[in-house]
């Protein structure tokens, strides 16, 4: 309840700031702009000059403006009025249409004052008037502050928010990862971003008992392409997903749940992530340990179907020295290194 008051504070704050800080400067940002209608597609490029030296390139949909008219773009000298509103600021355009859709004019920035004061009521550096145009064209919205706040963030500032944005994090993004259990750094965050990790990630993660697992290692598993398929088929074949690094490990090396419920299935071994990733670097697939499985050979390995794999001895030579007596791993290497025939 006494949140409002608290951003009215900060909005007289920050109107006093602004004032006494430019008091010879022009009141607001303002601007020149020029713009061209693209032949195909919906959005349509804006090209903005400010007076304080700023040039800003903005790729837009018609529908984000109040008051804009498609028409009027192409229409020579028709006046134009139109506004791009944004939590942090409104743009405000003036000028003229012209001919082949290359419309022009000016435009001035009006700051949301209470959105500056949220800033400040979060802990933010109070923002200036260059400040909020930028958080406007990175489209900063409210709820962002407003869920920093609540999580906990302090002594963030204006970069920390565009760094944020630009990367597609909102406060349901935030929140939704804290409700789960993290509570990673700004920096951490922003890693999560650029490597599109979603929150239903570390939901599925949790599914299985992952929780509170390292925010890097949330950034292998979408590296990796650990997602919840992945974690889903392991659990089917009978590797319920309890060590992060085995998740790395099998998919590193190209094991998949279809490859290690296939090799799983072969009767006469319990094969760990270790066994699995040893087959594995030595090209053993399913096939193979099941045929030398149908030799029925008791006390056989992983160790001892290496072994056979190494010095190439096929599944059913195997199998004919079994049968002819010569079962023993070491005996099977030594006859066929000797180029011995079973008999």
């Amino acid at each position: 309840m006494r949140r409002p008051k608290i951003v009215v504070v900060f909005a007289a704050l920050w109107v006093m700031a602004v004032s006494v800080a430019r008091s010879s400067d022009p009141p607001l940002v303002s601007g020149t702009w020029r713009s061209k209608l693209p032949l195909f597609g919906d959005q349509i490029s804006f090209e903005l000059s400010t007076d304080r030296g700023q040039e800003i390139s903005l790729s837009l949909n018609p529908v984000e403006f109040e008051g804009f008219s498609r028409a009027d773009l192409k229409s020579t000298g028709k006046p134009l009025r139109f506004a791009w509103v944004r939590d942090a600021a409104t743009l405000r355009f003036t000028g003229q249409g012209r001919w082949l859709g290359r419309p022009s004019g000016s435009f001035v920035v009006e700051p949301n004052v209470e959105f500056a004061a949220r800033l400040g009521a979060a802990g933010i550096d109070i923002p200036t008037l260059d400040d909020l145009l930028r958080l406007a064209v990175h489209e900063v919205r409210a709820d962002l502050i407003v869920g920093l706040s609540e999580a906990g963030y302090s002594k963030l500032g204006v970069d920390d928010l565009f760094r944020l944005s630009s990367h597609g994090l909102d406060a349901a993004f935030v929140s939704g990862m804290q409700a789960l259990g993290y509570r990673p750094g700004i920096d951490e965050l922003i890693d999560l971003g650029v490597h599109g990790v979603p929150v239903a990630v570390a939901q599925e993660l949790a599914s299985f008992g992952l929780t509170g697992i390292p925010v890097q290692d949330l950034i292998r598993f979408r590296a990796h392409g650990i997602d919840p398929r992945f974690l889903r088929g392991m659990a089917d074949a009978g590797l319920p997903p309890s060590n992060s690094d085995d998740l790395i490990r099998l998919q590193s090396h190209g094991l998949d749940p279809e490859a290690v419920a296939s090799l799983r299935a072969v009767e006469g071994f319990d094969l760990t992530v270790e066994d699995l990733v040893r087959l594995r670097t030595h090209g053993i697939d399913s096939d193979y340990l099941g045929g030398l499985a149908d030799a029925h050979q008791p006390g056989l390995d992983v160790e001892g179907v290496i072994d056979l794999r190494t010095h190439g001895i096929a599944t059913d030579r195997f199998c004919a020295l079994v049968r002819a007596g010569h079962g023993q791993t070491d005996h099977v290497v030594a006859l066929t290194v000797h180029g011995v025939d079973p008999g």
